[in-house]
């Protein structure tokens, strides 16, 4: 099907669904109390970008996929003085967060995809570039760029179960879309594969790696010089983003192993702050000797956050932290982390963080949201895997019991990350090239 007869029934779909979804947005706004969804940037009156610089026009939907795109900015910035960087998201946290956090020149809401909308930010842009990071497909922005000759790019773009299911349905449609796109910058051989499955031309699909990988590596690196090494005595098991149906392997695994070593502490990091009051009251059932870390409790004054953990384990066993932020440091003080969501159907979270610290992982049997990274680490002898609570206290024993090995899987997970840093540095460089011209 031509691309144009797409962006011509694709309007005519959205003028007969307008009805229906303008009273979606009324309910998101009145019911789910969304504000941002009636905001002038959604209907295109975004800020105006300034007319004598190169406009290189970033998208990335949500929090994960633009703190990606931190360090890579900061990169742009850098190598392109004239670039000016201009990024939507799609959320109010996204927002809120890159505007702490991200160096762009200009942030917004992504406008809705209708064509008003979207010509009207297209014209107030100008984009010279237009970067789209993961799994990101709105037709009208790519059929704008592609009849606006934009260059445009892919970048740690990657094929998740829901749109392998969509491109079974709207294998032609999507094909299309997606060959709008100048190159593709794909996270693994096996997105590459996916999207050649597609009949995506290869030239057009570059292996980039794990972006992430790329920014933990630089976020380390920032961490390191204000961090002290670990110097408490006590051996400290991590277990981050955890959730509640969770909760009770790592209580277990702790009333199992505290006796056989007293020195023994647990951190726990929730992945959700709102079931706190519930964590709170399963420990305090339990009988526990434990501290919750928050916004209002913070750890005791002290010059470093190596000092505050030492202050905190003399008195508490278990600590609990419900401070944003924070997990990626403590990585550094943990002698074995636990990831969350991987005993639970959520399928885990992010592997690379603990990796660039050497940290020796522990993951359930539902881990199939990183999938690919736990395989590469568990062959790289970085990684455990283990299927119930039986087997996860015997795994952790036998990792307390042997230096030898932790130290090993240290230096594996730290090694395999490097190298997936390294290959991701060569490519952007490529991406830098290509964005100058």
């Amino acid at each position: 099907m031509p691309l144009c007869i797409i962006f011509i029934v694709y309007q005519a779909l959205q003028l007969l669904g307008i009805p229906f979804i303008f009273i979606y947005l009324l309910f998101r706004k009145f019911y789910q109390n969304k504000q941002a969804v009636f905001t002038l940037q959604r209907f295109g009156f975004v800020p105006v970008a300034p007319p004598d610089k190169k406009i290189i026009w970033l998208h990335a939907v949500s929090v994960g996929e633009m703190l990606s795109l931190e360090y890579f900015i900061t990169l742009i910035k850098k190598e392109i003085p004239n670039s000016f960087c201009y990024l939507t998201v799609g959320t109010n946290a996204a927002k809120n967060l890159a505007l702490k956090n991200i160096r762009a020149d200009s942030i917004s809401f992504i406008p809705y995809d209708f064509l008003p909308c979207m010509l009207l930010a297209y014209h107030r842009i100008k984009p010279h570039s237009l970067v789209i990071v993961e799994a990101e497909i709105w037709p009208n922005l790519l059929m704008l760029a592609h009849m606006h000759k934009t260059k445009l790019y892919g970048l740690n773009a990657r094929i998740n179960d829901r749109s392998k299911t969509n491109t079974k349905i709207y294998r032609g449609i999507y094909r299309m879309l997606l060959n709008c796109f100048d190159t593709i910058f794909v996270q693994s051989h096996i997105d590459e594969k996916k999207f050649q499955d597609l009949k995506i031309s290869s030239e057009k699909i570059v292996v980039l790696g794990n972006l992430k990988a790329y920014n933990v590596a630089i976020k380390k690196a920032e961490c390191k010089a204000s961090l002290e090494e670990k110097t408490f005595d006590n051996r400290a098991l991590l277990a981050g983003s955890i959730h509640p149906g969770e909760l009770n392997y790592y209580i277990e695994l702790f009333k199992e192993l505290k006796p056989l070593y007293p020195d023994l502490k647990l951190i726990l990091a929730p992945r959700h702050f709102t079931w706190k009051a519930d964590l709170e009251k399963s420990l305090f059932n339990q009988n526990f000797n434990f501290i919750i870390w928050d916004a209002q409790h913070p750890l005791p004054a002290k010059q470093t956050l190596n000092q505050q953990l030492a202050e905190v384990f003399i008195k508490h066993d278990i600590l609990v932290i419900c401070v944003l932020g924070e997990l990626f440091k403590l990585y550094n003080y943990a002698d074995i982390f636990f990831l969350g969501g991987t005993f639970v159907p959520i399928g885990g979270h992010n592997l690379l963080e603990p990796a660039v610290w050497g940290t020796p992982m522990i993951v359930g049997p539902m881990h199939w949201g990183c999938q690919e990274h736990a395989d590469a680490l568990e062959q790289t002898q970085a990684l455990l895997k283990v299927s119930n609570n039986q087997e996860l206290i015997q795994q952790t024993k036998i990792l307390l019991q042997n230096k030898s090995l932790l130290n090993t899987m240290h230096i594996n997970g730290q090694q395999w990350l490097n190298i997936q840093a390294d290959n991701v540095i060569e490519i952007l460089d490529q991406i830098i090239i290509q964005l100058k011209l």
